[in-house]
């Protein structure tokens, strides 16, 4: 199994993407998820020059006002890369 990152920046894209290789894939019995995550706490993006100054932001431009926690997606990764999905 193979994981396909897309760019989290563009949720349509992600999506269209998604749609397209799910019907391509499917007759030969591949599944195809999409995990499009937005914003994500990490050292990384907290320590960044600018990060604080803009953390407002973008904790507004997401549904929850937060940032997802790198378990949360992890936990999910695992769940859709599960035969139990089918």
């Amino acid at each position: 199994m193979s994981l396909l990152k897309c760019d989290a920046d563009f949720p349509p894209r992600t999506h269209r993407l998604g749609k397209s290789l799910a019907g391509e894939w499917a007759p030969n019995g591949i599944r195809v998820n999409i995990l499009s995550p937005g914003y994500i706490q990490t050292d990384m993006s907290t320590g960044s020059s600018g990060g604080d100054a803009w953390s407002d932001e973008w904790k507004a431009r997401t549904p929850m006002g937060r940032f997802a926690k790198p378990k949360e997606i992890a936990d999910m990764l695992v769940v859709m890369s599960s035969d139990k999905t089918s």
